[in-house]
């Protein structure tokens, strides 16, 4: 019996240790991204803002992104998450693609 209980000590530690590293990239790395996404936001007329980058890969000239949204004047309501590819031009980060 002792050893079930250490098993599942040992598996609930791995669990929250896992659980609770990663999240999204560091805010530093994210900035010119949340930029072009705010850029994007302003010129489609839409009434959101980023809420967290969930995950953020860069290669090259090009960066995909899941971003968590929310609408900007509410403090409630949906938080979609957004897919959103990214490209460099003259370099400056724009957004390319948006999947909603």
């Amino acid at each position: 019996m002792k050893n079930w209980t250490a098993l599942g000590g040992v598996l609930l530690t791995f669990w929250l240790v896992a659980g609770c590293g990663g999240g999204g990239p560091a805010p530093e790395d994210a900035k010119p991204f949340a930029a072009a996404i705010e850029k994007y936001l302003k010129d489609h007329s839409m009434g959101m803002k980023v809420e967290a980058f969930e995950s953020l890969e860069v290669t090259g000239d090009t960066a995909k992104a899941s971003v968590k949204m929310a609408a900007k004047d509410l403090g409630y309501g949906l938080r979609p998450t957004w897919q959103i590819t990214f490209e460099r031009k003259s370099g400056v980060w724009q957004v390319s693609h948006v999947d909603r």
